[in-house]
């Protein structure tokens, strides 16, 4: 047999072989995989006439899971820093925007593609116990995308996706 053909016949097969989606992972894999520490690379909706922008509502988070858990902070980088107290009630809503903040009780149904976060720690003290659903996909092992469930977004907007990259050290 020729070692040339042997060797692109295995190239072949490894170069076919899928990435592993959500679905094809088992609950307890995909727990696995989530955890550790991710940055927002993107955060992309694509509005009801088609067109895609980021969002208005921050370019900048980090994201940690563990098997059961997670917390992410994400915020607007262009946010203007601030010293003293609030000048008037303005003041204090503008400092209060462009920042999103939650933990989470993570439960993962990796067949289904999703993720639920049973939201324990909010910024918005009225978002306790509210369950946020996240449909997930690896792209390769350091890549993760989070699209909100539609549920969950303004009417205005049709997907709304957050792209993670893991972070190494």
């Amino acid at each position: 047999m020729n070692p040339g053909r042997i060797l692109a016949a295995v190239l072949v097969v490894a170069v076919a072989q899928p990435v592993a989606t959500a679905q094809t992972l088992s609950n307890g894999d995909a727990a696995e995989r989530l955890v550790g520490a991710w940055r927002l690379v993107s955060w992309t909706e694509t509005l009801a006439d088609g067109t895609a922008r980021p969002s208005a509502a921050g370019n900048q988070g980090d994201l940690v899971y563990s098997v059961d858990h997670m917390c992410a902070v994400i915020q607007n980088s262009q946010r203007k820093g601030w010293s003293g107290p609030p000048a008037d009630l303005a003041d204090a809503t503008l400092r209060l925007t462009g920042v999103i903040g939650y933990c989470a009780k993570v439960d993962v149904h990796a067949g289904e593609g999703y993720l639920l976060h049973t939201v324990d720690i909010d910024f918005n003290p009225r978002n306790i116990g509210i369950v946020r659903k996240r449909w997930f996909t690896f792209d390769g092992p350091d890549r993760l995308s989070l699209r909100i469930d539609s549920a969950e977004t303004q009417r205005n907007v049709l997907k709304s996706v957050l792209v993670w990259e893991r972070v190494r050290h």
